[in-house]
């Protein structure tokens, strides 16, 4: 059996009311990286002020001891990719991050790098999700009616729905949920299960 080499930290949120940029979570993103990584490579794209962004995450990565570049002040994106000691795509319009990751052939080199097959985790991710508002007046549908109409399609993988103060920590073989709030598991076929931080999931990594 072939062993997998990613290492994956997968946030929700970046900003957690009443906190500063990464405040809620800098304490897993230091033991993720660890002291033997230096410089981070930040991706950007998916704001339309690449500066600012790089900015705001330089500044932040600085505070916690670690050197940022951004990829698109490179030269040679993909290079970029390929020299990176750990890779951070901050969150915004994931449209506007998918079509410039695209445009700069920047896919499969953060797919080498991060992991090498054909997707980083065999499950879907919700990041930001709520829960339905008692009482509330909007007429839409609600996130967990969407995820519910997503799994009535044939084939769709499982949804973990993230709230905005957690994250889940992808090591190799093990999927590990960290933070302060739960997170919501959606298997089509199931009815939705709430989990805490500790949480095991590594059984997702194996889905076919």
């Amino acid at each position: 059996m072939m062993t997998i080499k990613r290492r994956l930290l997968l946030i929700s949120n970046s900003t957690l009311h009443g906190g500063g940029y990464l405040e809620h979570c800098q304490e897993q993103i230091r033991n993720f990286l660890g002291e033997q990584v230096k410089r981070v490579l930040f991706v950007p794209y998916a704001l339309h002020n690449r500066d600012a962004y790089a900015k705001t995450a330089r500044e932040k990565f600085e505070s916690l001891g670690y050197s940022l570049d951004s990829v698109h002040e490179a030269s040679n994106p993909v290079d970029a990719v390929n020299n990176s000691e750990a890779i951070f795509i901050g969150g915004g319009n994931t449209f506007r991050l998918l079509k410039a990751l695209y445009d700069n052939g920047l896919i499969p080199a953060i797919r080498k790098k991060v992991f090498e097959a054909l997707g980083l985790v065999p499950f879907n991710i919700n990041p930001h999700y709520l829960d339905p508002i008692v009482n509330s007046k909007h007429m839409g549908e609600t996130r967990e009616q969407r995820l519910s109409q997503y799994h009535e399609e044939p084939d769709t993988p499982p949804v973990l729905a993230l709230r905005e103060g957690c994250l889940l920590l992808v090591d190799g073989e093990k999927a590990t949920l960290l933070g302060i709030t739960g997170a919501r598991l959606f298997v089509r076929g199931s009815a939705p299960k709430e989990h805490e931080p500790g949480q095991d999931f590594s059984f997702l990594l194996c889905q076919s």
